[in-house]
């Protein structure tokens, strides 16, 4: 996966923790190869794009949660 020595690039270069985790998070959720190949062939349209319209919401609330959760 990318994602992740990205991730660390980030977090070289002096990113915010919450920023980063929401970068990840967000990566993780809208795979739009996976959607289009697995998720549309398997769940209904509607419950995919449930999913598509929550993810961004999920990944906001990880930036802002995740300073909170840090020491």
């Amino acid at each position: 996966m990318m994602i992740f020595p990205l991730a660390a690039g980030f977090v070289a270069a002096g990113a915010d923790l919450g920023a980063i985790i929401a970068f990840v998070s967000s990566w993780n959720l809208l795979g739009l190869n996976r959607t289009l190949i697995w998720e549309f062939s398997f769940f209904a349209p509607e419950m995919v794009w449930v999913r598509w319209g929550l993810s961004p919401a999920i990944a906001f609330a990880a930036w802002h949660v995740a300073p909170a959760l840090s020491c």
